[in-house]
């Protein structure tokens, strides 16, 4: 199968990161395979498309982290460590969320040509995706004091308050990639 241009660096890039990260104790078996495959041009190219993504996830970072570092500024490290336990519980969602969205995008690309039938499916999937994904939100917010007092110690029982919006945060996530289409 011979690629070219931005398919063929994403897919080596892709390659070499999921080879990597599934087999790092055979690192230099997959180096002797895959680095004749890295020539100059694949090497810029795979540089032309990631490197402008550099600072995308960069403030990607600082939004997820800040968070912390501002209530520890202001409430302190007891606080942070209530907030953190409410918002990992809470983050389980982005599982079933992150499925949804590895299924999704394939998908609404299959509508490129048909736009009429896009509309009509695409409001479908968003209602159904928040009658499910809302529901589990839902469900969430009325099991999270249970949850968090049988799961942690008695400091961190506090962190039911954080466990609902943390799984509503990640379905408005899920939500704005299947509006991502347009």
């Amino acid at each position: 199968m011979k690629l070219h241009g931005r398919c063929r660096a994403s897919s080596w890039n892709l390659r070499m990161s999921s080879q990597a990260s599934l087999q790092a104790p055979g690192l230099p078996g997959i180096a002797n395979r895959y680095l004749p495959l890295a020539t100059p041009a694949v090497a810029r190219e795979i540089l032309r498309i990631g490197l402008p993504l550099v600072p995308a996830f960069g403030c990607t970072w600082v939004l997820q982290q800040s968070s912390k570092y501002l209530l520890q500024w202001s409430q302190g490290l007891d606080a942070v460590g209530i907030y953190s336990v409410g918002l990992s519980l809470g983050s389980m969602v982005s599982v079933v969320v992150g499925a949804f969205q590895s299924a999704w995008v394939p998908y609404f690309m299959t509508f490129a040509t048909r736009p009429d039938d896009a509309r009509v499916v695409f409001g479908r999937v968003l209602t159904y995706y928040t009658l499910v994904m809302g529901g589990i939100s839902l469900a969430l917010f009325a099991v999270a004091r249970a949850v968090v007092i049988l799961m942690t110690a008695p400091p961190f029982h506090g962190a039911w308050v954080v466990v609902g919006l943390a799984a509503t945060a990640q379905v408005l996530a899920g939500a704005a990639s299947v509006l991502l289409p347009g």
